[in-house]
């Protein structure tokens, strides 16, 4: 367990920088935009997380696990990891034909002093989810070799300070409100091509399109599993974004009454960080030992 507690110490560390880092994003915003411009960032970055969890469809999970029980088989392994990429993006392909068809529908339960903002920066929607996705997928994988004090400081602090920058240069005058907004998107390219390369300097990570490999019971199982992890990671998605995700819709003030939840939301996560230390390592060390068979 040393490695546990080794990992959770340094993600501790991480976590509570991050948190700090955090709360001055939050102050600069307050600062230096509006509340509607703060509570349309806020909006589109929980739909972003929001539908990125949905469009994993479990597959996150499938891989944390099942890459211990192929540890030792490689064309399995290297298969897992490609069909872990491959799934999600099928899925943020379908979804972004369908909200583009449905796009006057969904802009339509917006407030309409908001709904400007949704028709301009829309487009952003998909590249924004995508992102999180493969950053969380990279990221969740590099946990299963226990990297994860790595990916939490690009996470918690590498993409916080960005965050700082372009803010600052907003409320100096350097760039427009379209340039942070979309910088605030295109950030997380840096975590993602950090995490791509930590992992390709594994000799565990891999990709194969042999996925042959797999007999149809194998699929028929991980199929299982990441149908009742997918199940799962819904109920604790609307549990803890339900709120803000329809805020915008039923308040009168819209984005301007979300950017003062948020602020609240954010104050009341801070709660969160010895689960948010703890169980990236933990979870990897109780897979491990899973695929073991070690109790």
């Amino acid at each position: 367990m040393g490695i546990v507690f080794r990992q959770s110490a340094k993600n501790a560390i991480v976590t509570v920088c991050g948190a700090v880092l955090g709360a001055v994003v939050i102050w600069l915003s307050t600062k230096y935009t509006t509340k509607q411009q703060l509570g349309f960032t806020r909006n589109m970055t929980n739909y972003a997380i929001s539908l990125s969890q949905m469009l994993m469809l479990g597959v996150n999970s499938t891989l944390c696990v099942y890459i211990y029980r192929y540890a030792e088989q490689e064309l399995k392994r290297k298969a897992l990891i490609a069909l872990s990429f491959i799934v999600p993006g099928i899925a943020v392909t379908v979804f972004t034909i369908v909200i583009f068809l449905i796009k006057p529908w969904l802009l339509h339960h917006f407030q309409p002093e908001d709904i400007p903002f949704m028709n301009r920066y829309f487009t952003w929607l998909p590249v924004y989810t995508a992102l999180f996705i493969y950053t969380t997928l990279l990221e969740q994988y590099l946990g299963t070799q226990f990297k994860v004090a790595i990916s939490a400081f690009m996470r918690e602090v590498l993409l916080r300070i960005a965050s700082i920058l372009l803010i600052v240069l907003y409320g100096f005058g350097y760039i427009s409100f379209d340039v942070l907004f979309i910088g605030s998107v295109l950030i997380y390219f840096l975590p993602l091509v950090i995490f791509l390369w930590l992992a390709f300097r594994l000799e565990q990570f891999g990709l194969s399109l042999q996925f042959k490999s797999f007999p149809r019971s194998e699929y028929k199982e991980m199929i299982h599993f990441s149908w009742y992890h997918f199940l799962l990671s819904m109920v604790f998605l609307f549990m803890v974004y339900m709120d803000s995700l329809l805020l915008p819709f039923y308040d009168h003030k819209g984005f301007v009454a979300l950017a003062v939840y948020s602020i609240a939301v954010y104050l009341s996560s801070l709660l969160q960080i010895p689960y948010r230390s703890v169980t990236p390592a933990s979870f990897a060390v109780l897979a491990k030992a899973f695929a073991d068979n070690d109790i």
